[in-house]
């Protein structure tokens, strides 16, 4: 388990007793997405300055090493999740941005800011 902090910083938490396993320094902007790939070899991290920062995870989450910062589109990305196979992210901004990003590539893929009915505001 993981949870990101207001200061830029990571905590992994073991799951089962909530043991602390390792804090690191993700960027200096408050984080507001964290999750693991569907294999939990890989972390994505959305900062609220719309960047998304990559991690490979090992030694069952007591390690954790960047591989990779994509430089955001937009302000304040508010979700992420990973497709199946791991290589590319899906996120949402809070100005209704839809980005997919090629994880290998370490790239925005597509971006698009949807058109959202005033009524679901």
């Amino acid at each position: 388990m993981a949870v990101g902090a207001e200061d830029g910083h990571l905590v992994a938490l073991n799951a089962e007793t909530g043991a602390h396993l390792v804090t690191i320094k993700a960027c200096g902007a408050p984080l507001s997405a964290v999750r693991f790939s569907p294999n939990g070899e890989l972390l994505a991290i959305a900062a609220q300055t719309g960047s998304l920062y990559l991690y490979s995870v090992s030694r069952y989450g007591h390690t954790y090493k960047k591989f990779g910062k994509i430089p955001g589109r937009s302000d304040n990305l508010i979700h992420l999740d990973w497709n199946q196979r791991g290589d590319f992210l899906r996120t949402v901004s809070s100005e209704s941005d839809l980005s997919y990003w090629n994880v290998t590539a370490s790239k925005v893929w597509y971006s698009k800011r949807l058109e959202i009915s005033p009524e679901f505001r």
